[in-house]
């Protein structure tokens, strides 16, 4: 059995195997219309995000960041590229 296999067996769920290996990244952007594109580029193609409140010492004029999985950041990044998009 390989690793992966295992560790799925173990945790059951995604949400626990996923939380154990790094968490979440957040994307930050100049202003809101850019994090609701954002989200509907990103959902359109699969990804699950979430929208929310960054920590303050993350504000850069906008009051919302998107958050996705950690593991998916390759993907993200190369989804964002493709939309050319680049957050700060």
């Amino acid at each position: 059995m390989n690793i992966l296999g295992f560790l799925f067996r173990r945790f059951k769920k995604p949400d626990k195997l996923r939380k154990s290996f790094g968490g979440e990244g957040m994307l930050i952007f100049e202003n809101t219309s850019e994090v609701i594109k954002v989200e509907k580029v990103l959902r359109s193609s699969g990804y699950s995000v979430k929208v929310m409140g960054p920590p303050p010492e993350f504000r850069k004029g906008c009051d919302l960041v998107i958050v996705f999985p950690i593991l998916m950041q390759p993907d993200v990044t190369r989804c964002l590229k493709k939309n050319g998009i680049e957050p700060l």
